[in-house]
């Protein structure tokens, strides 16, 4: 194997190292050896140098390749392309033009782009400052197969503000990347350290193996979209290991970022293990994988979030994004969560919303064992079906979107499992729409919001104790009401603890009419009335212990009388008094007969 060693001549080099490949490469199998810092250049979307067949580019320690262009939007300054095989670069630093480019235009300044070629191996390299991409890795841009790059080796490589990407994946079958750091890809969008996107139909990301990768300053992280640009069928394999992403404050597409993903066009799997992310904004952000198509797996997330808002939108406050396709579907997919840690101060685990209102499909999502047990809800937008299995400490706070079945109501249905449930956010009345699963470990629900109502359903069932007289489940207008449920067997629901004021689900606690004759149905523990004119309540119905309170709240200087009537044994009436904005409250216990008046406060 012969070697050819160049030094810098003080001018521009290209053709001397473009000659010194070709003639390596004559000779069967060659290495150029590069000791010294290198000028280059090349004409707009060309190769400054141009690799062969079995050549080795071999830098000495210390030696540079400096590319120099006046306003050049794209170009390579190494180019490995198609049908190129056995190429080795390494030892090298390469800068790119971004400080001195004039174009203000492009994202196609690339450091090494490795086209449709195989056996070829990357290492022990520092790229800087590229107009695009530190690396490019595609297919050949054959219509329809795109043969990919095979065989493809990277490994011991740092970046820094590569204007793009650190590296971009398009089309590769066998790649193993390996030990890299990028620093500061920041000029355009994805601004990712790793980008995996099509270009094009027939691409392929097959045996794909990242691991031991850290993106530092970069907005874009690692961002997986497998239709970015052009259509294509792919069965997808990808396993990263060891994967850090830290120091990103900005929300451009998400710390690590997945989708476009179409299950009609689209399986495999993507698997992940040991991620941690420390940055500032949406660490994880999934959008648009569906049931059937790719299997996503993340296995040991440690997330560490100090969250700067960037806004007041409530679904943005959050360490996982979650986002169901603009389809009818809706459906977010196959995606497991384990083993997951979160320190840092979001105010959601997860936001999970459509990207239009309606109902969200859950049933292939899972979150599984949240290692420090950290209490921190998640936030839904719209409406959650099916299987939605939630581990232990991890509350649900909804906020309601209209849905057809009840308007102004958002609604959870199906099976799902988590130990507390809130409405915080929501702008509009809430409930659970269950069964929930709740056989194993009894759920809290729990109205935070001072405007909306809250509750939980689950029609003809049976609510236990039956002195509360809840018929069809309970709900409550009182910030701070909080109910636990316990699952007996299919039909039956027991409420092991009530705080606050609730009431039947099929009734709502507000009395009508509210002057005159007011026949109550005594179902729940709460009635509330704004008498307009004076009025006389009759019972109706009851359960033995059952207790329910009135309160009562004036409106207007005129005082009203209100008389307890049949079914009552009451102190007396009530008269409300001249001072609008007043309430009282009347407490009453059923004794299997009749209605009895425990007690009754002034005017507060």
């Amino acid at each position: 194997m012969s070697e050819i060693l160049l030094r810098p001549s003080g001018g521009d080099d290209t053709t001397a190292i473009n000659n010194a490949i070709v003639t390596a490469s004559t000779n069967g199998t060659g290495t150029v050896r590069l000791s010294g810092n290198f000028i280059v250049s090349s004409p707009a979307y060309n190769d400054a140098i141009t690799m062969r067949s079995n050549v080795t580019l071999q830098g000495d320690p210390g030696s540079t390749i400096t590319y120099t262009t006046a306003n050049s939007q794209g170009y390579q300054i190494i180019g490995i392309g198609i049908g190129i095989a056995n190429v080795k670069i390494d030892g090298l630093h390469i800068v790119g033009d971004r400080d001195t480019n004039t174009g203000g235009s492009g994202e196609w300044g690339h450091g090494v782009v490795i086209k449709g070629a195989t056996d070829v191996t990357i290492s022990n390299m520092f790229i800087e400052k590229t107009w695009g991409d530190g690396i490019y890795i595609c297919g050949d841009g054959g219509s329809p197969t795109n043969n990919p790059a095979k065989r493809i080796i990277v490994e011991h490589i740092r970046m820094y503000k590569t204007s793009r990407n650190g590296i971009t994946i398009s089309s590769a079958n066998n790649l193993i990347i390996r030990d890299l750091y990028v620093e500061a890809s920041d000029r355009t969008l994805p601004k990712s350290a790793v980008d995996i996107e099509t270009n094009a139909a027939g691409e392929q990301w097959t045996d794909i193996l990242i691991e031991n990768v850290h993106s530092n300053l970069c907005p874009g992280g690692v961002s997986i979209m497998p239709t970015a640009s052009g259509s294509t069928n792919m069965d997808i394999s990808i396993k990263f290991n060891d994967l850090m992403i830290t120091g990103n404050d900005t929300r451009d597409t998400g710390n690590l970022s997945m989708a476009d993903f179409d299950e009609t066009k689209h399986t495999g799997y993507i698997d992940i293990t040991n991620l941690t992310v420390a940055t500032t904004i949406w660490p994880v952000a999934i959008e648009s994988v569906h049931v059937g198509g790719v299997r996503i797996t993340i296995d040991r997330l440690d997330l560490k979030t100090e969250i700067v808002y960037a806004d007041s939108t409530l679904s943005h406050q959050c360490v996982l994004w979650i986002a169901s396709a603009d389809q009818t579907s809706k459906n977010i997919g196959d995606i497991k969560i384990t083993n997951l840690r979160h320190t840092g101060t979001a105010k959601y685990l997860a936001s999970i919303v459509p990207q239009n209102s309606g109902t969200i499909e859950t049933s292939g999502f899972r979150i599984v064992n949240l290692l420090n047990k950290q209490s921190i809800p998640l936030y839904v937008d719209g409406t959650i079906h099916n299987v939605f299995d939630q581990t232990e400490n991890v509350s649900v706070s909804m906020k309601a979107l209209s849905d057809t079945y009840n308007p102004g109501c958002g609604w959870f249905t199906n099976h799902f499992h988590s130990p507390k449930y809130t409405n915080e956010g929501m702008t509009a009345d809430a409930v659970l729409d269950g069964p929930i699963n709740m056989s194993d470990t009894p759920i809290i629900i729990e109205n935070v919001s001072p405007t909306y109502k809250f509750g939980y359903t689950r029609s003809g069932k049976t609510f236990l104790p039956a002195y509360l007289g809840f018929v069809d489940g309970l709900r409550t207008s009182k910030q701070g009401s909080r109910v636990t449920l316990k699952q007996i067997d299919a039909n039956t629901i027991e409420i092991l603890n009530l705080v606050g004021d609730w009431y039947s689900y099929t009734s709502n606690s507000a009395l009508s009419p509210t002057t005159g004759a007011i026949a109550v149905t005594m179902n729940g523990t709460l009635k509330t009335l704004t008498p307009t004119g004076n009025c006389t309540l009759t019972a109706t119905g009851g359960t033995l212990n059952q207790t329910m309170r009135f309160e009562i709240t004036t409106s207007g200087t005129t005082s009203r009388t209100i008389t307890f009537g049949t079914g009552f044994k009451a102190q007396g009436t009530l008269s409300t008094g001249t001072v609008s904005g007043k309430q009282f409250t009347v407490t009453f216990f059923y004794d299997g007969t009749i209605w009895v008046e425990q007690g009754r406060t002034a005017a507060m």
